[in-house]
């Protein structure tokens, strides 16, 4: 220890502790009363909006306005874990290893080389970080450029480029890469600060250049050293402890990030400031059980698969990184939920391998390095089956030269967590051959030899907290196979939409039904839109994407969904391989005041086909008037008042030729199809070009029961070359 860290952290916690007392109202004169009492306005505001907002920190985390002594900043354990106490926690750093000790470590590279050795996905892999390494080596250092109230884009490029350094000096040994982490560790060491207003910048950026003092950090000048040290512990792990951050109890994907920053800081600069980093260590490892009990009982999270890879991502990081240099994690990987996650996520992807993306996730394919940790730790290498689907089909194409409707090994190696993919992934036990795959005609990977590390499931049903709860089926483990996602839970969710009952739908190699996925944020904050207020006048639902006119949903009156509503998945069957599965969804809550009782039940058949059937009852006084949305990128034919036609392209993988599915209502009182764009006239809203909505319309007399039953056929192919249907 330091002669003077006592004295320092004293001084700091003097200084909290001055703080504290301003926001107690002791020093009640001036502005530092004025801007306390104003962020107290703003946080009653923002609390009063949403208990369930994910940007609290824009009031919380830039001051301690809200505790009411330092030991309350805090937080003690979610229920269902068990606190760590100090005395835990100071025995495991007696065994603390020494730098580096943050995942690169000398047993994890030989891991890594045998790896290289024994399975060319991998050396092809290895090539690619390299690449982007060398690429990146001459760019100028990042600068302190916010966008908007975020410098989140800054500090994970900055992390994409010292992980990559970083791993490839201590995997080749060359100091080119030693040298260029250091100059880009002083350059972000300089900067006036992380930007602890939106606290995930400070938490990427303290993880990042952590990740490079403990590898690198022997390397650096003795001025560069001190210079880079100081930095992580002033500006990413004393900011951290030192706030009233919301982020600290909360159970959403911030908690997961910033605690891992958090610990990622501390255990880099545990050898000068041990006090300081057994402290933070303690506080990381119980906070982050307020995101990691979401996950109970079955693994379900709440904020859909694009934060499933940030959110558990990080959490990954921060277990990895306890066991790595302290060789503890302190039983938290084996708490069931979280063990049990990557099910969850194995199952989100389509037969398209495009993820069902509610709420606020991004469309299209995914690629999840950590998620190779998760499947480790649950003992089963097949079911990170996305991964090693991606994986296969990239080096494929790669070595072929040609598309598989997937990304190249060079695209999913440059994400900014990309090593651990390296240092967690599987040996393949059946290596691929080459000579056997016809480089001419695209071949669907999973058709050779992959199969026998996919999942055994056809379906997943996660409830979680509730707040999401989703029923994933599917008739096989083939890119041409069906595929339902359904969902319920509540609007008012974590980056939650106005989706209840919303589905996605797969069949041929096509998504025939789709989410739009979210706006982009910092556009729609430009505009002084408040995004993230979920009531039920907020701003948010002003916009297609969120509310339920853009979503394959049921529209009742006219009326947006209730945000407070949370619906629940009733029933479910998942069947065997030639069986039909099904989901059955109370949808009251979301249209109380509209109707008595809303039920929805999604049945997948295993020839592709899907019936979608709605109960609607409506209330003795009054009438309801019923859409019955569905959002399609398809080209879309009304054939007739009660049956229309939906025509795709067949993917590259399938072969050339035209896929048809007709779509015919069966509802038992008269209704009728209709078809527009997905856009509107609000500049506001994302155009959506390529996506209609075809909507079904008919009224429900008061008192009346309806049931709407619509059926997707099977899907028809006609080959291009003028071959038959099939």
């Amino acid at each position: 220890m330091r002669a003077n860290e006592s004295e320092r952290r004293r001084a700091f916690q003097k200084n909290v502790n001055a703080d504290l007392n301003a926001s107690q109202g002791k020093r009640r004169n001036g502005k530092s009363w004025r801007r306390v009492a104003a962020l107290g306005v703003a946080a009653a505001v923002a609390w009063g909006a949403s208990t369930s907002g994910l940007e609290w920190n824009d009031v919380f985390s830039t001051t301690a306005a809200f505790a009411a002594d330092a030991k309350k900043t805090e937080p003690s354990t979610a229920k269902g874990f068990a606190e760590v106490s100090q005395a835990e926690i100071d025995a495991a750093f007696e065994k603390l290893r020494p730098a580096p000790r943050l995942l690169l470590t000398d047993e994890a590279l030989a891991d890594v080389k045998k790896k290289v050795d024994a399975d060319p996905r991998w050396k092809a892999y290895l090539d690619a970080l390299k690449r982007r390494a060398d690429k990146t080596l001459n760019a100028p250092p990042v600068e302190r450029k916010l966008e908007g109230k975020r410098l989140l884009g800054v500090s994970r490029e900055a992390l994409r480029r010292l992980f990559g350094w970083t791993f490839m000096y201590r995997y080749t040994g060359d100091v080119k890469y030693a040298a260029r982490v250091e100059k880009e560790a002083v350059a972000i060491a300089e900067f006036s600060d992380w930007n602890p207003s939106h606290f995930l910048d400070v938490a990427e950026m303290t993880t990042a250049l952590a990740l490079a003092y403990d590898s690198c950090g022997e390397t650096f000048s003795s001025e560069n050293r001190k210079k880079v040290r100081e930095a992580i512990r002033d500006k990413g792990v004393e900011e951290a402890l030192k706030i009233r951050g919301w982020w600290k109890r909360n159970n959403a994907n911030w908690n997961q990030v910033c605690w891992c920053g958090t610990l990622y800081g501390a255990l880099a600069i545990a050898d000068d400031e041990p006090e300081l980093a057994r402290d933070a260590v303690r506080q990381a490892v119980n906070g982050v059980t307020w995101s990691m009990a979401s996950y109970e009982p079955d693994g379900n999270y709440t904020e859909g698969p694009g934060y499933w890879g940030y959110g558990t991502g990080f959490n990954v990081l921060l277990l990895a990184a306890l066991n790595s240099a302290l060789n503890n994690d302190f039983g938290r990987s084996k708490a069931r939920g979280f063990a049990e996650t990557i099910r969850y996520y194995e199952h989100v992807f389509g037969t398209t391998g495009d993820a069902f993306n509610y709420p606020d996730s991004g469309g299209g394919k995914m690629f999840e390095p950590t998620a190779f940790w998760n499947a480790r730790n649950l003992g089963d290498v097949g079911v990170a089956w996305n991964e090693n689907f991606q994986l296969d089909a990239a080096y494929v194409a790669t070595k072929h030269k040609v598309k598989y409707g997937t990304r190249s090994i060079d695209t999913i190696a440059a994400h900014r967590l990309g090593v651990c993919a390296l240092l967690w992934g599987p040996i393949r036990e059946t290596p691929l051959d080459l000579a056997k795959i016809d480089a001419g005609k695209p071949v669907d990977p999973s058709e050779y030899e992959f199969g026998n590390v996919a999942p055994k499931e056809l379906g997943y049903v996660g409830v979680g907290d509730g707040r999401n709860a989703v029923a994933l089926f599917r008739t096989a483990w083939k890119r041409d196979a069906a595929y339902l996602g359904i969902k319920a839970g509540a609007p008012n969710a974590p980056h939650g939409h106005m989706d209840e009952g919303g589905f996605v739908y797969d069949d041929g190699g096509v998504r025939w039904i789709v989410e739009l996925g979210p706006e982009n944020y910092h556009r729609i904050e430009s505009r002084g839109m408040n995004l993230w207020g979920m009531n039920q006048s907020s701003e948010r639902w002003k916009l297609l994407r969120y509310n339920n006119f853009g979503h394959s949903v049921l529209t009742l009156n006219g009326a947006p969904q209730l945000v407070d509503g949370t619906t629940k998945i009733v029933e479910t069957k998942i069947g065997s391989s030639g069986e039909a599965s099904s989901a059955t969804i109370d949808l009251t809550p979301v249209y109380r005041g509209e109707a008595k009782s809303v039920k929805r039940v999604a049945t997948l058949n295993p020839d592709g086909s899907l019936i979608v059937e709605d109960v609607v009852e409506a209330l003795a006084d009054r009438e309801i008037k019923v859409e019955r949305r569905l959002l399609t990128p398809a080209a879309v034919e009304i054939v007739s008042e009660r049956v229309a036609k939906l025509t795709a392209p067949s993917p590259v993988h399938c072969g050339d030729a035209t896929l048809c599915k007709t779509v015919e209502t069966q509802s038992e009182i008269p209704s009728s199809f209709s078809v527009v764009a997905a856009e509107t006239e609000n500049d506001f809203d994302s155009k959506n070009p390529g996506v209609s909505i075809l909507i079904e319309t008919a009224t429900v007399e008061a008192g009346k029961t309806a049931t709407f039953r619509t059926v997707f056929s099977p899907v028809e192919r006609t080959e291009k070359s003028g071959g038959e249907k099939k």
